[in-house]
């Protein structure tokens, strides 16, 4: 998170999140997201990972919201 101080981050909207993509390899519990992409599979794998496809979340709120809608 970018504190007020920093005057390289102006948020659009009031309440927005401050937020800044910074590069590197350091992980801590300060951290509130940490995205990350599986570039190549193991043979291996990793299990509760790599074993199991969930579905993304804006396609079942898109198809929740397709049901909601009058037709």
């Amino acid at each position: 998170e970018v504190s007020k101080e920093h005057s390289c981050y102006h948020p659009r909207r009031t309440g927005e999140r401050k937020c800044k993509s910074v590069h590197g390899c350091i992980v801590d519990p300060n951290l509130n997201v940490l995205n990350s992409v599986i570039v190549k599979k193991s043979e291996k794998g990793i299990l509760g990972l790599t074993d199991t496809t969930l579905s993304s979340w804006s396609q079942e709120n898109h198809q929740n919201a397709q049901a909601v809608l009058p037709v």
